[in-house]
């Protein structure tokens, strides 16, 4: 009788433990799906080159496709691109135009794989990272490596995050110009 008890009563906490690891797995599931991974994945951003994005490379190597992206202009940092793409769902990369008549920002959300070589533009891949010291923080974060232009992994320092009027969602190659603060 005491031995019939107590199987019972072991079964009831094998049933109770097995109920609560399938709702911790669940709920680990949910969170990977909302944070982009478990433990979360960040965004970061790495150059691609000193040029125009590309898609990618054809067999001879030349770069080409320009994908779909949205145009900003009067972006005046990298920092304020960086923004706008970090709050565009599904942005691949963007590219920072700083010549002087220019100031432009591409934010893509097609593939970024290769870029065309241009002096005064830069071409940055967004990619998903658990190495929380390559993540990007706009407006709110100190980078150890912030002050440094030429660094291979960007973060922002004193930057604005774009209003939601300001981001333009309605389809590839759209414009939008920005004052300068």
């Amino acid at each position: 009788m005491r031995s019939s008890l107590l199987l019972v009563l072991v079964m009831m906490v094998l049933a109770t433990m097995s109920e609560a690891a399938s709702i911790r797995s669940e709920a680990e599931s949910l969170l990977a799906d909302k944070e982009g991974g478990y433990p979360y994945r960040c965004l970061a951003f790495r150059t691609v080159g000193y040029g125009f994005c590309r898609e990618r490379t054809n067999h001879w190597g030349s770069p080409y496709g320009t994908g779909d992206y949205k145009l900003y202009r009067n972006i005046w940092s990298k920092y304020q691109c960086a923004n706008l793409c970090f709050y565009t769902h599904g942005c691949t990369g963007y590219e920072y135009d700083e010549r002087s008549h220019r100031h432009t920002c591409e934010v893509h959300t097609g593939r970024v794989g290769a870029y065309k070589p241009k002096y005064g533009v830069v071409c940055y891949e967004a990619y998903q990272t658990y190495n929380h010291n390559n993540c990007y923080y706009p407006v709110w974060a100190k980078s150890k490596n912030a002050g440094s232009e030429d660094s291979e992994e960007l973060t922002a320092e004193n930057s604005e995050e774009p209003k939601a009027e300001d981001i333009d969602d309605s389809g590839s190659s759209s414009e939008e110009s920005f004052d300068k603060n």
